[in-house]
């Protein structure tokens, strides 16, 4: 994935016109009728404005291609407007719209030639309003001129936004840039899932009476069969046997799906499961780990239970007798069900897989039960709220639970298939016992009643819960240690080490241009004596000295770096003026020779960069062999040569291979001893 958008980065680097063009045809498909309702501006804009920030693209050419293909697409729908006026807005096809047409009608009577302003920043009419305003019969002079004005007002704060977000990406990009894009897919992923759950919401809502009817009608012609249909929509039925046979039903198909999907208990995942483990672990970072436990312990028993049991309770203290029985309802069956799905199917997840354990339960247990209780939450407390009150809860909901599928993804605690399958039986379960309860007297209860204790539980019981069992079976998935010989790693083994910083780092990739042997206390006191010293720590505070354009470089803090999802063990910086610095980063490479660790490290020259004149901080050149001069002789108590990496891409003629190999003086015999020190080299 990272390689793929990579290259994504460099065809729009070398193709911007073609970019153009997609803008182009991407802003008027935005504003046509129909089409534009299901295109959101800011994923259209945002990515964008972030490529202005890279440099891809030049900021004011970008608005004006956007905005002439938003001008385009609203003029298309205005002569559609003033040519066939009220038919075609009163088509067949129209009237699976009527709702945003009658909105964007009473937009422009109330506010007319404003109105082509307003509903560009409003999704629902944005398509409909130009065609609206040609059938009203404004002149296309003034509607070209109230156009441009709106086109301009749109599109030029949303690409600017996604410039910010691009600039602050190219800084984050120093940090992790794994996390970065791990963020962007993440809230891209989650603002679709929102959308199609409360879609879906929105269908059901709509059309519920009318499959409702249809069950009743089918159920009175098959009666055995039928009875199924009329205990859950019949409100004078009881639906506690349909619930029952239904549970039972889901659990089975379940069943049968999971094991079809792992070979009936071969325990072997596809392909599909492995390049979604492998998409995960290529942006592994301590950032992005932190915060996936943190959302993980959300599926834990220990916070979703005290959650159900203080919901329960609740419910049971204002009187809400049925709205309580449901809960229960949902709550037991769910868990019995993830229970009979944990003790019936040997699915291991990845860590135990890949630690050679594949006897190991259904790891999405959990995932069922939480889904359960926090999808089930909002099914009570949407009773007789308005749509916008029954959108947001259960967009909230929609996004921890996806969230939380992430988290257990990235942790390696179930895998994407047993995931998406825990989540998606969670969420059939709750749909029927939601249309059971809907149908049977559901009670309105108010948010202020049962929220509040409901946030309140799942914020304390999540802080209470550590992980730490969690996190030491992720953090102990390092890479396998190797060792070779300290004679076969100086003389040339040094070129089975990696010859890049592993990281996705867009189209530069960091040459590890140092591999040294030793005890890092020993290095870095090494180093410190030679004049290398430590940077300025990064803080919050410390970062606001970025804002001083002046200041000199040796004050500004230096962003850290990863490698194979790991922060630096080290870094030192040596000035050479106010604008300019070395630095070296070393991490563990999992090599040892000769008892002794081996650091992989990299050695950059840094100048303060300042983009816009707007703040100042280091970034690094592009200069790598240059930077390697930088040690100049090495520390007291250790011995260096330079030798070439063999296994340097041919392609890349920023760097030539050179790579410092450092060691322990008197660490091998005298005659290895002979080959240069950084001083006396090339």
């Amino acid at each position: 994935m990272i390689d793929q958008l990579q290259h994504l980065l460099a065809w729009v680097n070398g193709h911007p016109t073609l970019t153009l063009v997609a803008l182009f045809l991407g802003c008027i498909a935005e504003s046509m009728v129909v089409i534009g309702m299901v295109i959101p501006t800011a994923a259209l804009l945002l990515p964008v404005g972030a490529l202005v920030a890279l440099g891809s693209l030049q900021f004011w050419p970008t608005v004006g291609v956007a905005v002439a293909g938003a001008l385009v697409g609203d003029s298309i729908n205005f002569f559609v407007g003033r040519r066939w006026g009220a038919r075609a807005l009163d088509s067949k096809l129209a009237e699976r719209y009527s709702m945003a047409i009658a909105r964007s009608r009473s937009l422009f009577a109330r506010h007319g030639a404003k109105a082509l302003v307003i509903a560009r920043f409003v999704g629902l009419v944005r398509p409909f309003i130009s065609a609206i305003a040609g059938t009203y019969g404004m002149s296309p002079l003034r509607f070209l001129a109230v156009e441009v004005f709106a086109c301009v007002l749109w599109a030029a704060p949303h690409i600017a936004a996604g410039v910010v977000f691009g600039a602050s990406l190219s800084l984050a990009a120093e940090v992790a840039t794994r996390f970065a894009i791990l963020l962007i897919a993440m809230l891209i992923a989650l603002g679709l899932l929102v959308w199609a759950v409360n879609g879906a919401v929105s269908l059901i809502q709509q059309r519920a009476n009318g499959w409702l009817s249809a069950m009743l009608d089918w159920s009175q012609r098959h009666r055995q069969l039928g009875r199924l249909g009329q205990w859950l929509a019949d409100s004078n039925q009881p639906e506690t046997p349909a619930l029952a046979v239904l549970a039972l039903l889901l659990f089975a198909a379940g069943w049968l799906w999971l094991a079809l999907w792992w070979g009936l208990g071969a325990g072997t995942p596809g392909l599909f499961d492995t390049m979604a483990w492998q998409g995960a672990q290529d942006y592994r970072s301590p950032l992005a780990t932190a915060l996936a436990m943190a959302v993980a312990q959300f599926a834990d028993w220990q916070v979703y239970l005290p959650v159900a049991v203080i919901v329960l309770l609740a419910l049971l203290s204002q009187g809400r007798t049925r709205a309580a029985a449901h809960w229960l309802a949902a709550v037991a069956f769910g868990a019995a069900l993830s229970l009979a799905l944990y003790w019936l199917l040997k699915v291991p997840d990845p860590i135990n897989y890949f630690r050679g354990k594949s006897a190991v339960r259904f790891g999405g247990r959990d995932l069922v039960l939480a889904t359960v209780i926090y999808a089930f939450l909002p099914v009570l407390l949407a009773t007789d709220r308005s749509k916008n009150l029954r959108t947001l809860y259960y967009a909230a909901v929609t996004g921890l639970i996806g969230l939380m599928l992430a988290a257990d993804v990235y942790l390696g605690t179930v895998w994407l298939s047993t995931g998406l399958f825990a989540v998606v039986f969670g969420g059939l379960w709750v749909t029927l016992l939601g249309i059971g309860y809907r149908r049977h007297g559901a009670e309105a209860i108010p948010a202020r009643e049962v929220l509040p204790l409901a946030l309140g539980v799942l914020i304390a019981a999540a802080a209470l819960e550590s992980s730490s069992e969690l996190r030491h079976e992720f953090e102990s998935q390092g890479p396998a240690q190797h060792r070779i010989a300290a004679p076969a790693w100086w003389s040339g083994g040094f070129s089975d080490l990696p010859a890049y910083r592993v990281d996705a780092s867009g189209l530069e990739r960091q040459p590890l241009s140092v591999q040294w042997r030793g005890e890092l206390d020993r290095i870095d006191s090494g180093l410190r004596a030679a004049g290398w010293e430590v940077p300025q720590p990064l803080s919050w505070e410390s970062s606001l000295r970025w804002l001083a354009v002046s200041a000199p470089i040796a004050t500004l803090p230096i962003l850290p770096q990863l490698h194979a999802g790991k922060h630096q063990a080290l870094m030192l910086r040596k000035g050479v003026d106010d604008d300019d610095q070395w630095v070296i980063r070393l991490w563990s490479s999992g090599w040892y020779a000769g008892g002794q660790a081996i650091w992989v490290g990299t050695l950059v020259h840094q100048t303060g960069r300042r983009p816009l004149g707007l703040l100042r901080y280091p970034r690094n050149e592009h200069d790598y062999v240059s930077a390697l001069a930088a040690l100049g002789t090495a520390p007291a108590g250790f011995e260096a040569r330079r030798a070439t990496h063999t296994r340097r891409d041919a392609n890349d003629s920023a760097w030539n291979g050179a790579v410092w190999l450092l060691r322990p003086r008197g660490a091998l015999p005298s005659t290895d001893a002979a080959t240069p020190t950084p001083s006396q080299a090339p």
